[in-house]
């Protein structure tokens, strides 16, 4: 299948985000990935990635140590996945957050504001991809997915600096049953 991204030995292979994109907005994602129009970052994603990178390494900015100290970190990092589709020759590709080192659990840590987070309760399926990718690799099926939900507030459409709220993160189960990943 010829899909927009290649990896250096030539397999097409898509990301979670590029799926999610196309859902989202054909348009917007024909000039990201056929088109070739520079992807352009946004304050919000930003501050979720140094959040990220914070969780992964341990290390908390004094503003941030109260809330991320509470967010479980299990022994794993940004540990790429691999679903292969060898018969319709691509891949899916993706990075779990963090698991622990029996793939019993799996986590990804998302930062929103109050009350966006019930899109990750109804139809997210993210780390159901990631879960099929495990087992495809290690014969292992998760037991456990979750969302650690992490409270953001701030404006930043409107030059308002994105902070983390003082809110205990919020565990979001789910659903990587066998119904949900065939």
């Amino acid at each position: 299948m010829n899909l927009p991204k290649k990896d250096k030995n030539g397999l097409s292979y898509l990301t979670y985000s590029q799926m999610e994109l196309f859902k989202r907005d054909k348009e917007e994602f024909a000039d990201i990935y056929i088109y070739k129009r520079p992807y352009v970052s946004n304050p919000y994603a930003e501050f979720g990635n140094l959040v990220g990178s914070q969780l992964e390494t341990g290390i908390f900015s004094e503003s941030h140590a109260k809330i991320l100290s509470k967010v479980p970190r299990l022994d794993y990092f940004e540990r790429w996945v691999r679903l292969n589709y060898d018969k319709h020759g691509f891949y899916v590709s993706g990075k779990v957050d963090t698991n622990d080192q029996g793939f019993d659990r799996i986590i990804d840590y998302k930062t929103g504001a109050t009350g966006k987070e019930d899109k990750y309760k109804k139809d997210y399926d993210q780390l159901a991809l990631y879960a099929l990718e495990i087992r495809q690799e290690t014969r292992i099926t998760p037991k456990r997915a979750e969302v650690q939900y992490i409270y953001r507030g701030g404006n930043a459409f409107k030059g308002e600096k994105l902070f983390l709220e003082d809110k205990t993160p919020l565990t979001i189960d789910i659903d990587i049953s066998y119904d949900t990943l065939k």
